[in-house]
């Protein structure tokens, strides 16, 4: 009896060693899964970063062309005004 529960003992340690070593080998998995991710994000992040920094940009240049139209069109508005005159 003593020797069958000593084998028992030993499969049932070898077992938990088994499902142990395998949870670490998942750990290192998924915690290299985890540093791809954070590094992909942070790739992403500045890309937003830089698409909103590119919008902004961009509606600013976008104000100022509008701007210079409006006043092209006044100006263009006044010599048409000038030329009926004449």
């Amino acid at each position: 009896m003593q020797q069958s529960k000593k084998i028992d003992t030993q499969v049932l340690e070898n077992h938990v060693k088994e499902v142990l070593q395998g949870a670490k080998t998942k750990l290192n998995d998924l915690n290299s899964d985890i540093d791809k991710l954070q590094h992909e994000n942070g790739d992403l992040q500045r890309q937003v970063d830089q698409a909103a920094q590119q919008k902004s940009e961009l509606q600013n240049k976008n104000r100022s062309l509008q701007e210079n139209h409006k006043r092209l069109k006044q100006h263009n508005d006044d010599l048409a005004r000038q030329k009926a005159e004449l």
